[in-house]
């Protein structure tokens, strides 16, 4: 008699163990075994284990396709290296002597100052600012001269180098913005971050300091001068 109220109890306890394990998201064979067992114990050690979370299901990781929106974005691309109407001044060389002339003397500095040269007179279109745009050429090419040869620091000189060579190849045109330089040179300002880089002017007064793989606009020359000056303040 005592066995079979025994077993009824036990019963009890599984169904308890089961119920209250299904409830709480756990294993209810185990549960329903350890009540049986345990009995009261086992019925309290499951409730205190609280009701388990909820199992998040697996999903793979999914790629977003935005090939679409990519396509439908229009591509930048850098300003073209002649900016003026190249004919109509190969044309001018050949029937006017004094644009011809100047050409030759603005090709002796290089090809990117016959091109400033011929971008500039073909905005004005009056042959008597001819004498005054070879002079501001030429003085530009000195100063550039001036600075290049400044330059003291190797990695500095390096990279002045690799940008001029770069820029050179593009009739004085920046690559990577489309943008004419007018300026480069070493950069000793008080961003010492930069120190062994140089500075980049464009014709439209844009302002980059570039070392290395570092670089940083500014809309200003003035703006790349002082930034970092905060940083030296005591």
């Amino acid at each position: 008699m005592l066995f079979l109220i025994a077993v009824v109890i036990m019963g009890v306890f599984a169904m308890i163990g089961y119920n209250m394990a299904a409830a709480r998201n756990k294993d209810p064979m185990t549960w329903a075994i350890l009540c049986g067992l345990t009995g009261l114990i086992g019925v309290l050690i499951l409730a205190a284990t609280g009701e388990a979370k909820a199992e998040i299901p697996y999903e793979p990781l999914r790629v977003r396709d935005d090939s679409a929106s990519r396509a439908a974005r229009p591509v930048e691309s850098a300003a073209p290296a002649h900016t003026y109407d190249k004919a109509k001044w190969e044309v001018l060389k050949e029937v006017d002597n004094d644009i011809s002339r100047s050409s030759a003397m603005a090709l002796q500095l290089g090809a990117k100052y016959e091109q400033m040269l011929a971008e500039k007179y073909l905005t004005l279109g009056d042959k008597s600012y001819l004498p005054a745009l070879l002079t501001k050429l030429k003085e530009q090419y000195d100063a550039e001269q001036g600075a290049a040869a400044a330059i003291t620091n190797s990695s500095a000189a390096a990279e002045y180098e690799k940008f001029m060579t770069k820029v050179s190849a593009n009739d004085g045109v920046d690559p990577d913005n489309g943008l004419r330089v007018v300026k480069a040179v070493e950069y000793n300002g008080p961003a010492s971050s930069y120190h062994g880089g140089i500075k980049v002017v464009y014709e439209n007064g844009r302002t980059v300091l570039r070392n290395k793989s570092m670089t940083r606009p500014f809309d200003t020359e003035a703006k790349a001068d002082e930034w970092g000056l905060d940083l030296t303040k005591p």
